[in-house]
C-alpha cells in the first residue's frame, strides 16, 4: 500500500516539489509536499482539507491506486443493487446506484460499504448521489442541493434527495474548495496562479473574482464576503478576503505555513496550518492572529461548534479538539489517515482516506464506523440529517456520497 506519507520517493528540495505539483495536479502537489517535508524541508500544500486522492493529471498515488491505497471494486452492502432505490425514502441515487443495497458502483468503484448503524434500514446505508466522478475535491451543501468540484474541471450539483447531476461550470483548472450562498456557488482553482471563481446557482458563464492567487485551496463565505486560504509557494501562504462581487483581495494573515482548512464561527475565522502544525484564528474584521493549538503534526480539516475547534491531522493520525480561545488539545479518536471533518452539537464526523467514515461524541468516547469500503473518502459536508463526502478517486470511480447521521 502506498500513500503520500509512506512513499519512499522523497523529494529533496522544495523547488522540486512545486515543479512536480505544477506538472501533476493537486495530488502531485500534496504528495511532493509531504515528501519534501520528510526530506527535511517544511511540508508543502499538504493542508488538504478537501483534497487528496488520485492525481488530476490522470495518475493516482502509488502508481495506479487511489490515495491511501484503498482498494477499488468494493462490494455493495449485502450485494444488493436495487437500482434507484432511495435512502430511507430520501430519493434514488444516480446511475442505478443502490440506496438500500449499499450504493453499487460501476467500474469497480467501492462507493459504499458496511455501516454500523443500529438498524439495518435503508436510512443507515451509504447512498451514492453521483458516481463516475474524476477526482472530486471540495463539497458543500445547502438546504436543497449538494455542490462539488471535480478533477475534470467541472463544478456540479445534485439534489440532496438524489436525482440528475447538473454541471454548473466547466473548463476550470484544478477546481477545489467550494462554498455556496443564496444566489451563487464559489470555488478556487488550485494552481500556482489560481483564481477565485463564482457562478449562479442555475449555471452560466463563470466569473473571475480574483486572479493570480498562489495555490488557493479552500474557501468559505459569510455576510457578502469570501475568505480563502492560499496554500502558497515556497514556504509562505496566506489567508485572504474579498467581497462576493469581486474587488481587490485583502490579506488578513500572511507568512502562514501552508494554510488549508478554513471555517467561520461567530465573528472569527479559523484555519489549519499544515506546514506549521498549528490551528489559528483571527477576527473577521482583521487583527491579531491567535494560535489555538501547536504541535499537531499536519492538521488538515477543521470545524468549529460552540466553544470548541475540532480538527484532523494526518501527521499524527488523530482527531482532536481544543477550546476556541486556546488551551490543551484533547484527542478524541485515532485513525490511519484522518482527513475530512465536520461536526455538530453531538458528534464529530471524519473520513479516513483508507476507506471509512466515522463519528465520535464531541465529549469523546467510542468511535462508530458509519461507512466502510470507501475509496479515498475525503472532503465532507453536513446538514441536519445527513453527512456527505466525496470519494476522491479518478478514472471515473470517484463518487459523491451521503449517509444518515
Amino acid at each position: 500500500m502506498s500513500n503520500r506519507k509512506t512513499s519512499s520517493a522523497y523529494v529533496a528540495a522544495l523547488s522540486l516539489a512545486w515543479a512536480a505539483a505544477a506538472c501533476g495536479g493537486r495530488d502531485s502537489l500534496f504528495l511532493a509536499a509531504a515528501e519534501s517535508s520528510s526530506a527535511g524541508a517544511s511540508a508543502l500544500g499538504g493542508s488538504v482539507a478537501e483534497a487528496g486522492g488520485a492525481s488530476r493529471a490522470g495518475a493516482s498515488n502509488g502508481g495506479g491506486t487511489s490515495r491511501g491505497g484503498a482498494s477499488g471494486a468494493a462490494a455493495s452492502n449485502g450485494g444488493a443493487s436495487g437500482a434507484g432505490s432511495s435512502n430511507g425514502g430520501a430519493g434514488g441515487a444516480l446511475s442505478g446506484a443502490s440506496g438500500e443495497g449499499g450504493a453499487l458502483q460501476r467500474g469497480g468503484a467501492g462507493g459504499a460499504g458496511g455501516s454500523t448503524c443500529p438498524s439495518a434500514t435503508a436510512e443507515c446505508q451509504p447512498v451514492v448521489l453521483a458516481d463516475h466522478q474524476n477526482a472530486p475535491c471540495g463539497i458543500v451543501v445547502d438546504a436543497s442541493n449538494v455542490y462539488w468540484t471535480s478533477g475534470d474541471g467541472t463544478v456540479q450539483t445534485v439534489p440532496i434527495a438524489g436525482g440528475q447531476a447538473t454541471t454548473l461550470a466547466a473548463g476550470q483548472v484544478n477546481p477545489c474548495g467550494v462554498a455556496v450562498d443564496a444566489t451563487r456557488v464559489y470555488w478556487v482553482n488550485l494552481t500556482l496562479f489560481g483564481q477565485v471563481m463564482s457562478v449562479p446557482l442555475s449555471g452560466g458563464p463563470p466569473t473571475v473574482l480574483a486572479d493570480n492567487q498562489s495555490y488557493p485551496y479552500n474557501i468559505v463565505t459569510r455576510d457578502g464576503a469570501l475568505y480563502w486560504t492560499n496554500n502558497g509557494n515556497a514556504i509562505r501562504g496566506a489567508v485572504l478576503t474579498l467581497p462576493i462581487n469581486g474587488g481587490t483581495p485583502v490579506v488578513l494573515a500572511d507568512n502562514q505555513l501552508h494554510p488549508g482548512g478554513i471555517a467561520i464561527a461567530g465573528d472569527t475565522l479559523y484555519w489549519t496550518s499544515f506546514g506549521g502544525g498549528t490551528i489559528r484564528s483571527l477576527p473577521l474584521a482583521g487583527g491579531v492572529v491567535s494560535t489555538i493549538a501547536t504541535g499537531q503534526g499536519n492538521p488538515v480539516s477543521l470545524s468549529v461548534v460552540g466553544s470548541s475547534v475540532y480538527w484532523t491531522s494526518d501527521g499524527t493520525g488523530k482527531v482532536a479538539k481544543a477550546p476556541v480561545g486556546g488551551g490543551q488539545a484533547v484527542v478524541l479518536a485515532s485513525g490511519a489517515d484522518p482527513s475530512g471533518l465536520v461536526a455538530d452539537e453531538r458528534n464529530v464526523y471524519w473520513s479516513d482516506s483508507y476507506g471509512t467514515v466515522e463519528r465520535v461524541p464531541v465529549s469523546g468516547g467510542v468511535s462508530t464506523v458509519l461507512a466502510s469500503d470507501q475509496i479515498s473518502p475525503w472532503a465532507m459536508a453536513i446538514d441536519a440529517h445527513h453527512v456527505y463526502w466525496i470519494n476522491d478517486a479518478d478514472n471515473g470511480v470517484g463518487a459523491v456520497m451521503k449517509i444518515a447521521k
